[in-house]
């Protein structure tokens, strides 16, 4: 493609926008932002990158040493579209879609319509688009808190306003994730920024559970579209992140490297992107895995350390980790229930051709993995119960434990008490003739009688 500058560059994205839609939700690129595209790459490492120069100079690295890469941009603006756009040859179309908000008063039926077979939309394609719903499981029962959330979210500044009322779905706000295929080596994602949020906006979901996860975090989670239609695929956050975040869970996806080998797969045509719901799939079974490994050992770390000196906090912790653990084994169900068949098939076929994928450890379809989650839950969840119990039976020996050690205690006193009641037999009396021979009476003391004579009682005459 030829090298146009970043004004013709831009005509051309807004120019593409008629065919998808309008770009009003795309702010001009002389206005300021209280955010910045920030880039996370992957090619077998990973890091962040704040600057597009870097960006590219990090592209041309991979591409002279043949390394294959993912690049996912969070919170795009026009300068990165049009550096990306001449740099890597990528069509304006592509910036264009991920660019519009889908419109309409129900963002749900807008995003999940009946009969949409998402899978094969448009046919093979470099560059796709998903759609997804933001659901604010935090802010449940509170009607208050949804309409402040509303409020701050049409008020934000971000790159793409994809948060913008009105819909009924509100405030659970429509999202997009973009993905192009920009050669044989290297992935484009566009990612939108998570809403920036104070702790006074909302109201946190508190765990009581181990440093190791996060003591408040918003229960948030992002349901996206499917083939199957069916509610779409749940795409859970990671438990030791705080807020949700799309780049971080791209981070959370692609850290593991043989990833890379389904999206690099040589089964597909070498500048065609993986479908949707391949993709989907390996995102939600790795995230599901991600959490499971997180409440596995958060579970043994209460079972194995605080249940030898519990009290009723360690109760607390176990009843928040089965919370989590059931959330985790509804969204695997819900996920691995209506597995579409073409994904099945492709993932058959791939480790038909990548043999060595089977021999790392660890490494399963989507299909497999869902399924072992759910039956590793099933086991974490038996050994949660059986802590449950050995926390009533280390509550009932601490219990035992302190009673007798008041009964100790008891009888220690009782034998104090004996003995000062011996002393007291002995010293009480003792004390008591002191005391009277103690006493300041003439009579005792015998002072002031005449001496040899006796005292004569005066009798009265008859």
């Amino acid at each position: 493609m030829t090298e146009f500058t970043d004004k013709e560059f831009i005509e051309r994205v807004r120019a593409a926008a008629v065919t998808c839609g309008s770009l009003e939700n795309l702010p001009s690129p002389h206005q300021t932002y209280t955010g910045s595209p920030i880039a996370s790459w992957f090619n077998g490492t990973s890091k962040e990158i704040l600057d597009i120069e870097q960006v590219l100079a990090q592209a041309q690295r991979d591409e002279e040493s043949a390394r294959r890469a993912v690049c996912v941009v969070e919170n795009i603006d026009w300068r990165w579209i049009c550096a990306i756009g001449n740099a890597w040859a990528v069509e304006p179309i592509f910036f264009a879609e991920h660019g519009v908000s889908p419109q309409g008063e129900d963002a749900w039926s807008t995003l999940f319509p009946k009969h949409r077979d998402i899978a094969i939309k448009k046919g093979p394609s470099k560059h796709k688009y998903v759609d997804g719903v933001f659901e604010h499981h935090h802010l449940a029962n509170d009607p208050a808190a949804y309409d402040k959330l509303s409020r701050e979210l049409a008020s934000s500044s971000y790159q793409r306003r994809c948060w913008i009322p009105p819909f009924r779905y509100s405030p659970s706000c429509c999202t997009r994730l973009s993905y192009c295929r920009v050669n044989a080596n290297l992935y484009l994602f566009l990612v939108d920024p998570p809403p920036q949020l104070s702790h006074h906006d909302v109201h946190f979901y508190t765990m009581k559970t181990t440093p190791s996860m996060q003591l408040t975090r918003m229960k948030t989670t992002l349901r996206v579209q499917c083939a199957t239609s069916r509610g779409g695929i749940t795409l859970p956050q990671v438990l030791k992140r705080r807020v949700y975040s799309f780049r971080q869970t791209m981070y959370d996806v692609f850290k593991h490297s043989w990833h890379l080998n389904v999206l690099f797969d040589q089964g597909l045509v070498r500048e065609l992107a993986i479908n949707r719901g391949e993709l989907l799939h390996l995102m939600a079974a790795s995230l599901h895995q991600t959490n499971l490994k997180a409440i596995d050992r958060e579970i043994k770390t209460v079972s194995f350390q605080e249940l030898r000196r519990p009290d009723m906090a360690t109760n607390a912790k176990l009843l928040d980790l089965r919370e989590v653990l059931s959330e985790l084994a509804t969204g695997t169900a819900e996920t691995s229930r209506y597995v579409p068949r073409h994904v099945k098939l492709f993932y058959e076929t791939l480790y038909d051709r990548q043999s060595g994928l089977k021999d790392h450890l660890g490494v399963q379809s989507p299909v497999e993995k869902l399924a072992a989650i759910k039956q590793e839950a099933s086991e974490l969840e038996r050994f949660l119960m059986d802590s449950f119990q050995l926390l009533m039976s280390s509550l009932s020996a601490m219990e035992t434990q302190t009673g007798a050690e008041r009964t100790r205690i008891s009888m220690e006193q009782a034998a104090r008490t004996a003995r000062l009641t011996q002393l007291a037999f002995i010293y009480v009396p003792l004390t008591f003739v002191t005391g009277i021979f103690g006493m300041n009476i003439k009579e005792i003391a015998n002072q002031n009688l005449p001496s040899g004579k006796i005292h004569q009682p005066v009798r009265g005459k008859r």
